[in-house]
């Protein structure tokens, strides 16, 4: 691929490659085409790092720009300043698919501008949304199998948001969630709160175990409220025509019909089908409940999809609290919270604010009456993201480079992989 033909054409390019063709590319040591394997946006000149390597948290690498005729990488830094370039001769791709330009964009817009405290934007590739993943509907209520977690708004903002495929790419070999994605979101409901698998971490059907409320969400580990099952109460608000979310294949997820409201026919095994309108899942009233794996392409680091973000814990992680059942949860995020439980019919509550800061307060009020108040300082959690790899603080050489946007090298000695 030599400089006029990555600036000519107008279309979404896409390196679509196999990991043994990524292998076999580095070890011939030609593999500097696959920096841009998941994305290339062909007629950019520059190119920001979400497009460069966009499964990969690399925040001091923050463009890539084709200058003469050496592909250039470097951060801003108040100008341009270069941290390593190579020859465009080196860029050169395997294997390719030519994606038109997104459809999605559009439907996109429309179903996740219907919540108005959303921010989206987009890029050539991604579509990125802004959350707190608290939802306008009330939550908690219904829960019978509780683990004493309650909802805090999670900062799923600028770099930690959560980024949908524009132009998905039907996989190779598609990857069911049954025994895989226990960990993370596999889907973005269209009011910014992530979807889970149906099965939880243990592998259990979270619907079927009652750990759910009466709109399919609760809460997890980090106090962050997600859904399990398709959010279709959204209809509601975006009408039958539109997605109720996407996955994060890029694939939307529509209702238990048609966008006309015909019964969907023909589905596969994840509740996908493609009649002419192209390719989408849909919600079903029994496992999975959503999409039951990924016809698209997504990255997998062997427990959850990669990237999301990360949430933001602000208590330690709890335990179940057995035989309660949540009855009551009202409140907002500027007055506070105020959770109802009840064992055996002896009611007991959880009180909390969230100050501007991340610091809560809680108060814990038993089924004996017995009163507890903590104060808790936000920590830096897991939503399930893929991990952050930094650059070492020094110029890599070219081998060097390579590897470390491959995802095999640490950035210390070339042909060391990652464990």
């Amino acid at each position: 691929m030599n400089q006029s033909s990555v600036k000519s054409s107008g279309t979404s390019r896409l390196l679509a490659v196999s990991p043994s063709d990524r292998e076999s590319a580095l070890n011939k040591k030609s593999g500097f085409a696959f920096l841009l394997a998941t994305n290339l946006i062909a007629g950019a000149h520059t190119i920001d790092h979400h497009d460069v390597a966009p499964h990969i948290e690399t925040p001091e690498i923050e463009f890539a720009t084709i200058t003469g005729n050496r592909l250039v990488l470097g951060k801003k830094d108040g100008k341009l300043r270069a941290l390593n370039s190579v020859p465009v001769a080196r860029v050169a791709a395997v294997g390719s698919t030519r994606i038109p330009k997104s459809s999605n964009l559009a439907l996109m817009q429309s179903a996740f501008g219907k919540f108005r405290k959303l921010r989206t934007r987009s890029d050539g590739r991604w579509f990125y949304v802004e959350s707190d993943a608290i939802p306008d509907h009330n939550m908690m209520v219904g829960i019978k199998a509780w683990q004493q977690q309650v909802p805090i708004p999670q900062p799923f903002t600028g770099d930690n948001s959560w980024q949908i495929p524009l132009n998905p790419v039907p996989a190779r070999n598609p990857m069911s969630t049954r025994n895989n994605f226990l960990r993370g979101a596999i889907a973005l409901a269209v009011n910014g709160v992530p979807i889970f698998n149906a099965l939880n971490n243990r592998g259990v059907d979270a619907f079927a175990a009652g750990e759910l409320d009466n709109w399919g969400g609760h809460c997890g580990r980090g106090d962050d409220y997600h859904y399990h099952i398709a959010p279709v109460h959204l209809q509601q608000i975006v009408g039958i025509d539109k997605p109720v979310a996407w996955a994060l294949d890029g694939y939307p997820i529509h209702g238990y019909t048609e966008p006309n409201g015909a019964p969907p026919r023909n589905l596969d095994s994840f509740k996908g089908h493609d009649h002419g309108t192209g390719y989408h899942y849909h919600a079903t009233k029994s496992f999975p409940y959503l999409n039951g794996g990924f016809h698209g392409e997504v990255q997998y680091d062997g427990s959850q999809v990669i990237p999301q973000p990360r949430g933001a814990p602000v208590r330690p992680a709890t335990g179940p609290l057995r035989g309660a059942v949540i009855t009551g949860f009202s409140g907002s995020l500027k007055d506070g919270y105020r959770l109802k439980y009840e064992i055996s019919s002896r009611p007991g509550y959880v009180n909390y604010k969230v100050a501007n800061n991340g610091t809560a307060t809680f108060n814990y009020i038993d089924t004996a009456g017995r009163t507890t108040t903590q104060t808790y300082t936000r920590r830096q959690g897991r939503q399930g993201g893929g991990g952050k790899r930094r650059p070492p603080n020094r110029q890599m050489s070219e081998d060097e480079l390579i590897e470390f946007f491959l995802g095999v090298g640490d950035g210390k000695r070339p042909g060391r992989k990652r464990r």
